[in-house]
């Protein structure tokens, strides 16, 4: 009976959400071109009101690779992060790095801009799960968390060589990157406080 309750709560908390939101980007992108066009970030789009896209976008694709790719990161981060994911953190995560990249893109990237993709929500994904997994795996959480915040910034500079942009079929959006790195480390530090104040309850109540 323990074990069966052990696999049910892992597929709660490690499973069920990744595996939405690739059910969800699979929808999406099958029904081309016109759910990408409805679903995509569009800043003109959304001033006249079209506000669901500050959260469809990310799970909008451009092509069939640019899915792949995406849904490929999110199953190895549900594998790597087993042991502090659970569905809340999923979904805050998604709702909240989502919206503050789209926010972003409304406030900084000019009228013309769209966007589609997960690929700024994987980031923020990656050192909020990393920040909170560091008790268990701190050399391997050091070494995602300085691979990525490097990466990024290495994206903002003159010497970033754009390699994917042919097999994803469309620029390389690395703004996003960097504001979904944010969201993600704003997120997790949320998720630590929160750790913090569980931990430090515990003993009072024993």
């Amino acid at each position: 009976m323990s074990t069966l309750k052990l696999d049910k709560q892992y597929f709660i908390d490690v499973i069920m959400l990744p595996l939405l939101f690739i059910c969800i980007s699979f929808a999406i992108t099958s029904f081309k071109p016109e759910a990408p066009i409805l679903f995509r970030y569009d800043t003109v789009a959304v001033q006249n009101g079209d506000w669901w896209r500050l959260l469809t976008a990310h799970f909008t694709h451009s092509t069939w690779n640019h899915l792949a790719l995406n849904m490929l990161g999110l199953i190895i981060m549900s594998y790597l992060f087993s042991q502090v994911a659970t569905w809340w953190r999923w979904l805050s995560l998604m709702i909240f790095v989502s919206l503050f990249c789209s926010i972003c893109f409304y406030l900084f990237q000019g009228d013309e801009y769209i966007y589609v993709g997960m690929s700024d929500t994987l980031h923020g994904i990656i050192i909020a799960y990393a920040l909170l997994d560091y008790k268990n795996f701190k050399l391997g959480s050091s070494i995602l968390i300085a691979g990525t915040l490097g990466k990024v910034i290495w994206e903002q500079t003159p010497w970033y060589i754009e390699a994917s942009a042919e097999f994803i079929g469309g620029r390389v959006a690395t703004e996003s990157h960097f504001y979904g790195t944010i969201g993600g480390l704003l997120l997790g530090l949320v998720f630590l406080f929160l750790e913090k104040q569980k931990s430090q309850k515990l003993p009072e109540e024993n």
